[in-house]
């Protein structure tokens, strides 16, 4: 970067992340451990110490913790993701980091006293990021000056602001020195020069024919009128060069790479268990039933070993289809066209939403996931396609 650092936003992306590293821990533990007795002991308290309605138990407490739990570890390794990238100077990812702590601020805040330490450092992270320091950094880093044809030098914030349009009075031909061996023009000299023309009025050519040729040897055309170089100064003021798409940074080509390996080793792994339930069902369907996770999981939704194996082969095969167009995406976004973007992004998407559907084994996922839509969604890197 071309200008150092702030303390401000070092350290604010330092308390985001510290933050975002305990609540993911703390929430990946209630995702995974929902159903243990600690967690139910905890509910039971609550629920004496609380008025709630009779309808209202453990058992129908414990699907709703679990959902928190994933969805607050999501939250969680998305503020980590956008500390890590606040830090790079990504606008971006300060935007994102904003909301999160400003969702965070709002909630801690509702919890009570339990939520004072979180809510304190939410409130700090705002102010550090929205500091005057912080706020000039982002604007220096994240800066793209347009090429402006018309102005008198680089176009940018100097001293005295920068010129919009060249002024009309750099079309006038300079003012031709008078002769100093005479003071008054007289009829009969033949090498007497001309006189000085007046000053250009307002209505009067800005430039003549007499400002070029000499004296009784101009052609004989009409001078132009003002309006005719009015227009034409216009048209240099308002003339831009065509954007071409630029070239593809190291970070864009790294997130590909990250994206199309990940593709490779989750779709592979997806196409051998599908492969497995469709040669080998029968074999899969008796191994699901007599794992203890699988008997859990038909009691608590009531359905069948075969539908299970249905619902299974489903998703498999949803995943394979998905890591291939993920592939077929990150092959053709090198070709830097436009919809190569469109589709990198709708696989980053998906993956997300998959993501999400399998915390917490798809936190592990999610990791990179989130890193290449961050890249991708950079304005360097939406030049290089657009």
């Amino acid at each position: 970067m071309s200008a150092p650092r702030p303390r401000s936003v070092t350290l604010a992306s330092i308390y985001a992340g510290l933050t975002a590293v305990v609540m993911l821990m703390s929430f990946m533990d209630l995702a995974t451990n929902w159903g243990s007795l600690e967690v139910q002991r905890t509910l039971e308290a609550t629920l004496e110490s609380a008025s709630l309605p009779e309808g209202i138990t453990v058992a129908t407490l414990l699907p709703f913790v679990r959902t928190m739990g994933i969805i607050g570890s999501f939250f969680a390794l998305m503020g980590l993701v956008f500390a890590v990238f606040t830090a790079r100077g990504d606008r971006g990812s300060r935007i994102g980091l904003t909301v999160l702590c400003g969702l965070g601020l709002v909630v801690f805040m509702a919890s009570g006293v339990a939520g004072l330490i979180p809510a304190t450092l939410a409130m700090l992270v705002l102010m550090l990021l929205w500091s005057k320091p912080s706020r000039e950094w982002f604007a220096l880093v994240n800066s793209t000056e347009p090429l402006n044809l018309a102005g008198h030098g680089v176009s940018g914030s100097h001293k005295g602001g920068s010129s919009e349009s060249r002024d009309l009075s750099a079309f006038h031909p300079p003012a031709k020195p008078e002769s100093s061996s005479s003071s008054a023009p007289t009829q009969s000299s033949p090498t007497q020069p001309p006189p000085t023309p007046p000053a250009a009025s307002e209505d009067s050519p800005i430039i003549s024919p007499s400002d070029y040729f000499a004296a009784g040897s101009a052609p004989a055309f009409p001078p132009l009128p003002e309006s005719h170089f009015r227009a034409g100064a216009s048209a240099v003021a308002t003339a831009r060069i065509p954007s071409e798409p630029r070239a593809m940074t190291g970070a864009l080509k790294a997130a590909l790479a990250v994206m199309g390996v990940a593709s490779g080793i989750i779709g592979g792994l997806s196409g051998l268990v599908l492969i497995a339930m469709l040669t080998m069902r029968d074999e899969v369907l008796a191994e699901l039933e007599a794992t203890p996770d699988s008997k859990e999981l038909l009691d608590a939704t009531g359905l069948s070993v075969e539908a299970l194996g249905t619902l299974f082969t489903v998703f498999f095969a949803i995943i394979t289809v998905a890591c291939l167009f993920s592939i077929l995406s990150a092959a053709l976004a090198f070709t830097r066209k436009k919809i190569a973007w469109w589709m990198v992004l709708v696989s980053c998407l998906g993956a997300l939403g998959l993501s999400v559907l399998t915390i917490p084994l798809g936190i592990v996922t999610a990791i990179p996931v989130v890193y290449v839509l961050i890249v991708l969604l950079r304005e360097d890197s939406r030049a290089t396609f657009m």
